[in-house]
């Protein structure tokens, strides 16, 4: 019934994450409320996506990034014809979203996390590029100013060295991390999220 199409594999893992971690929690998945998720490939191809599904019939919502901007004459549009928006804070990217707002506990383990998939001498490679070499993996581990945050979101989103961006791996993110410590996520990220959860309940 209700179709969200999401900006790049990042939002359809961490939904998807959320989701599992929602319904082995005694609550709904996406899947559950009617919901189907669908990777655009990138924001010039999101309202493609969408406009498709709002033809077909079906309750249809894009989820996007804020970084980079689409076309906000066919956004506007895309409101008109009845579909929703849902994108994170202004110049935010999901990863700038979740480091910002996650509890300050779960910073290192969202660095645990990295290292495991890529290894301490990609993850700190990372983090010391963006620095400019004043900071590393050891002297980032246990600080939730929200310098070291935006330090840790640009390190974590680095081109074609991303930690996240696989489906899995936000997945992962979503469920084991994201998910258990929701309900103390900083706003406005909390609310976004719990819209789309409200959005998919008034269609089931």
């Amino acid at each position: 019934r209700s179709v969200i199409v999401c900006e790049g594999a990042s939002e359809v893992g961490l939904l998807r994450g959320l989701s599992q971690h929602a319904a082995a929690n005694g609550g709904k998945s996406i899947e559950t409320l009617g919901g189907a998720l669908v990777d655009a490939g990138g924001v010039s191809k999101i309202y493609g996506r969408a406009a498709a599904f709002l033809a077909l019939g079906y309750r249809t919502m894009v989820l996007r990034d804020d970084d980079e901007q689409p076309d906000l004459m066919i956004e506007a549009q895309f409101q008109l014809d009845g579909g929703e928006l849902v994108k994170w804070r202004p110049g935010y990217a999901l990863e700038d979203e979740i480091f910002h707002g996650i509890r300050a506990a779960d910073l290192d383990l969202l660095l645990d996390y990295a290292v495991e998939i890529h290894g301490n001498d990609h993850v700190n490679s990372n983090i010391s590029t963006i620095s400019q070499g004043t900071r590393n993996l050891v002297s980032v581990r246990g600080d939730a100013s929200p310098e070291n945050r935006a330090l840790l979101a640009t390190a974590s989103r680095a081109k074609k060295s991303g930690w996240f961006k696989q489906v899995g791996w936000m997945e992962h993110v979503g469920r084991e991390i994201l998910g258990p410590g929701l309900v103390e996520f900083q706003q406005p990220c909390r609310d976004q999220i719990g819209s789309i959860y409200d959005w998919l309940a008034k269609g089931s």
